[in-house]
C-alpha cells in the first residue's frame, strides 16, 4: 500500500529541536487540574477488593525512574531485554503482535566513554549485534531524548516500527496494529524492570525521532518510524 498515511502520521507528530519549542508551550498551557481520569455514570460501581496475584505483585512494584546510580553491564541489558525474546521461532515470541506479522524492531544505544555502541536486538538468539559506533557525547544523548535525567544511562531502548510489514496485509489499519505491538513491548520490558533489583528506567515520550533513527543508520531509514523510547540505568 502507499505508506502516505503513515508518514503524514508521523510528520505531523514527530518531534525536533524546532518543533519542541511549540509544543513546550503547548504542555505548559494545559490544564492538569482539570484533566478527566474516568467517566461518570448514574450508577456508582459495585466495590471489590483488590486480589492479590503474581501479576499483581509485580506491576506494583512498576514505576518510572530517570535518577540512575551506575552502569549495567551488556549482559544485565540483555537479561532485560530476554522478555521480548522468541518462544520457539520468530512467529512465536512473548508479546502479541497482528498476525504475527512482527513489525516492531528492537535497538539499543550504548553509551561507552564518547562513543555509542548502536546494537540490534536479536530476539531469536537472545542476543546484541553491534551494528555501528557513533561519536556521541553523553550530553548530546541526553539532549535528543529531551528529558531531564540524574546519573549515567546504561541504555537508550528504541523500537521502531518497520511499517509496510504490517501494512501490506492490513492495509491503514495495520498502522494501529503496529502501536498496539509496541505499547506491548513497552509494557513487558516495563515488568521486566519491575523485577529487577537494580535496574530502572522511564519512557521518554519527547525523544527526537528524526535525530535517533538516524544514528541507526538503517538501510531502510525511510520506512523505520520511532514508536518508543526507553532509557534504562542502574538504581
Amino acid at each position: 500500500m502507499d505508506d502516505f498515511a503513515v508518514n503524514d502520521f508521523w510528520e505531523a507528530s514527530k518531534l525536533d529541536e524546532f518543533k519542541i519549542r511549540e509544543y513546550a508551550a503547548s504542555l505548559n498551557s494545559y490544564d492538569s487540574d482539570d484533566k478527566e481520569l474516568r467517566l461518570a455514570f448514574s450508577q456508582a460501581a459495585t466495590a471489590r477488593p483488590l486480589k492479590k496475584s503474581k501479576l499483581s505483585a509485580i506491576t506494583n512494584k512498576r514505576k518510572s525512574t530517570k535518577s540512575f546510580t551506575g552502569r549495567l553491564s551488556r549482559n544485565e541489558i540483555v537479561d532485560l531485554l530476554s522478555s521480548l525474546s522468541a518462544k520457539s521461532d520468530l512467529e512465536h515470541r512473548t508479546y502479541p503482535s497482528a498476525g504475527a506479522t512482527y513489525s516492531v524492531e528492537t535497538f539499543v544505544l550504548i553509551p561507552e566513554g564518547s562513543n555509542l555502541q548502536v546494537c540490534y536486538y536479536d530476539a531469536l538468539e537472545n542476543g546484541l549485534v553491534n551494528i555501528v559506533e557513533a561519536k556521541a557525547q553523553e550530553d548530546q544523548l541526553t539532549s535528543s531524548l529531551n528529558i531531564d535525567v540524574s546519573g549515567p544511562i546504561s541504555a537508550i531502548v528504541l523500537f521502531v516500527g518497520i511499517s509496510n510489514r504490517v501494512t501490506d496485509k492490513y492495509q491503514e489499519r495495520g498502522i494501529r496494529f503496529m502501536l498496539l505491538e509496541a505499547g506491548a513491548m513497552m509494557q513487558q520490558l516495563s515488568l521486566a524492570l519491575a523485577i529487577t533489583k537494580n535496574a530502572g528506567g522511564c519512557v521518554a515520550g519527547g525523544a527526537y525521532d528524526d535525530e535517533l533513527v538516524d544514528i541507526l543508520a538503517l538501510p531502510s531509514a525511510d520506512r523505520a518510524k520511532l514508536l518508543c523510547t526507553l532509557v534504562v540505568g542502574k538504581t
